[in-house]
């Protein structure tokens, strides 16, 4: 591979750069203030809602409903 890139006059280089994301700069600062517990317990909250939001979604699509809502 080296040889085809050096004939192409490229050269192989492995590394890494952030990735530009839409993030509320306010929000994630306030995010890494918080103890990591914190943001744990946050992040476990958000996923099990998500996943209710998906239940809800696979019932719905169903054409069921859930009493225990």
């Amino acid at each position: 591979m080296g040889t085809l890139l050096r004939a192409m006059g490229e050269s192989f280089e492995i590394g890494s750069k952030p990735v530009e994301r839409a993030y509320d700069p306010l929000h994630l600062r306030a995010m890494k203030a918080r103890p990591a517990d914190e943001r744990l317990a946050l992040a476990i909250s958000w996923n099990r809602t998500a996943g209710r939001f998906a239940e809800a979604g696979r019932t719905a699509r169903a054409g069921g409903s859930r009493a225990d809502g």
